[in-house]
């Protein structure tokens, strides 16, 4: 009896000796979890997401789409985000705010960019000769797209009522009646070249927008090319362009502020020389009425002459100032974007966070969006 239970308790402990232990900390009777696989600096196989980097580094990036991700770059993306997502790159040390188009695709593909890419192509042209102001609006420029728009809305309306004019006066008699009407088609002519002026800065602004470029472009990696801020870059662009340099420069108020001056200026002297026109139209008539007055209304006719031959002085003084405030414009225009500041401090954004749902085909989650 005592032979068979001493066998019991041998056989006993050899089954318990031979079973597996539990891992240190690890409760009794669970399976060992698998370690994850060792990796040096690269995302694990099947992950998905990606980083969004630039060059020069340490761009100050917003990207908004179904959601949002807004810092300092390199970013990492994560994999529930994809599709068209519109990119800023605000501005920083040394280069141009610029804003462009992201497409995420789904995981595993290589992301790309679908703004306008640089360089000159006859889709850029075409895109560029839009309406006045549209093309700024559309890239992000607002305040300069406005100013644009309100010039050439101006002068459509102001050449369209000229238009009108000249054609009621032709249907009237007399010599006069044909001078007043030559006197619209001259004023109709004028901002008709004033509204060309202003389609043609609206399209070399958008010609000579910084654009984002495409240095990299992997499933794990996509790397921007920032567009760097230049001294010739901003003078070569103010000396076509009141404003440009300064828009250029992330100057923006600044670039606006010249723009907008030097293209109410130019409106002031297409308005002045209308007024000369007529002056002069007056002071021909004038001296008409004198040649064919009669000795007791030489006096009358001659104070008449003398009045119109003062208008005119006056409204050719104005036009005159116009255009001296138009050259000073420019010209101070240019010097400001010789000594301008190309640096200026990038945005600092509130310390916040935000999540957002995201929905789409077989999948759901949530996007956090960080400031920092």
């Amino acid at each position: 009896m005592i032979r068979s239970r001493g066998i019991g308790l041998f056989v006993l402990a050899a089954l318990i000796s031979s079973s597996p232990r539990p891992a240190l900390g690890q409760a009794p009777g669970r399976s060992p979890s698998p370690k994850p696989p060792q990796t040096s600096g690269s995302k694990a196989p099947g992950s998905g997401g990606f980083t969004l980097a630039t060059e020069p580094q340490n761009a100050y990036i917003s990207l908004s789409g179904t959601t949002g991700i807004t810092g300092r770059t390199p970013i990492e993306v994560p994999p529930v985000i994809n599709g068209r997502y519109k990119i800023i790159l605000m501005q920083g040390a040394g280069f141009s705010r610029t804003q462009g188009a992201l497409y995420i695709p789904p995981r595993g593909g290589i992301p790309s960019v679908t703004s306008e890419p640089r360089g000159f192509s006859p889709g850029l042209i075409l895109r560029g000769l839009n309406y006045p102001g549209v093309p700024d609006i559309a890239s992000g420029h607002t305040a300069r797209g406005v100013a644009f728009a309100v010039a050439g809305t101006g002068a459509l309306v102001m050449a369209g009522a000229s238009h009108f004019t000249y054609r009621k006066r032709l249907d009237d008699a007399g010599s006069l009646a044909l001078d007043r009407a030559l006197e619209a088609r001259r004023f109709r002519d004028a901002w008709a070249v004033y509204g060309g002026a202003v389609l043609g800065a609206s399209a070399f602004d958008y010609w000579t927008r910084s654009r984002i470029g495409l240095m990299e472009a992997t499933a794990t990696r996509v790397t921007l090319d920032a567009p760097k801020v230049s001294r010739g870059g901003a003078i070569w662009r103010s000396l076509f362009l009141p404003g440009a340099g300064q828009e250029f420069g992330n100057h923006r108020g600044r670039g606006t502020a010249w723009l907008g001056a030097v293209l109410l200026t130019g409106a002031g002297i297409v308005v002045a020389d209308n007024h000369v026109q007529s002056d002069q139209t007056d002071l021909k008539w004038a001296k008409i009425d004198l040649s064919n007055a009669t000795p007791s209304e030489q006096a009358q006719r001659q104070l008449l002459v003398d009045q119109a031959r003062r208008n005119l002085q006056v409204s050719d003084d104005i036009r005159r100032g116009f255009v001296k405030a138009t050259i000073a414009l420019y010209t101070l225009n240019l010097l400001d974007a010789t000594v301008m500041p190309l640096t200026v401090p990038a945005p600092s954004a509130p310390k916040s966070s935000s999540i957002t749902p995201i929905f789409g085909p077989g999948e759901a989650g949530m996007a956090v969006t960080l400031r920092f």
